[in-house]
């Protein structure tokens, strides 16, 4: 749920992935490609922290719940794969279940990590891919920044919720794999 909670207010309009840039293309025209990436965790945020300055002025029996269910959901992921097709781009994070986001923006059905059901949506935005996940408990966006023309990705993730007095916020970065 609270991994599904990684998304702002969603702009996507159909046809938002079809607007892709280079770096976002498909290397062989219509045939598909993969990209691997592994964490740089020296260069990526404290997820632990973000999720403390996040609850930290919660109630002292609600803090703990909250603390427990984004880091259950918002671990650091060891890898990211991104398949590019001409009609979906599927975002691969850790562990956690793939997201197929349909290139013409629309909203597809989705589980989180913590195995809550989620509406997933994204945006092609230049060099960024821009998520929304939107569950009962609140949204999320998460922005896959391509870096250096694609040889590294910067994760920025935004968790807002009604029952956050903050949203959780941090950023992870990616380097192709070899």
């Amino acid at each position: 749920m609270w991994r599904a909670l990684v998304v702002a207010i969603a702009l996507t309009a159909p046809g938002a992935l079809a607007q892709d840039s280079t770096v976002w293309s498909t290397s062989t025209g219509d045939v598909s490609s993969t990209r691997v990436y592994d964490v740089v965790a020296e260069q990526s945020d404290d997820i632990p922290a973000a999720i403390e300055r996040s609850v930290e002025h919660m109630n002292f029996i609600i803090r703990p719940i909250a603390r427990h269910r984004l880091r259950v959901t918002n671990p650091l992921p060891q890898h990211l794969q991104l398949d590019i097709a001409p009609d979906t781009i599927t975002v691969h994070l850790g562990d956690a279940p793939p997201a197929a986001l349909p290139r013409d923006g629309s909203a597809v059905p989705w589980r989180s990590l913590g195995g809550d059901k989620c509406q997933i949506s994204g945006a092609l935005a230049g060099d960024t891919l821009v998520e929304h996940v939107i569950s009962h408990g609140g949204q999320g966006e998460t922005r896959y920044v391509m870096l250096d023309g694609g040889k590294r990705v910067r994760e920025d993730v935004r968790i807002t919720s009604s029952h956050l007095p903050k949203p959780v916020v941090y950023s992870v970065v990616f380097t192709k794999a070899e």
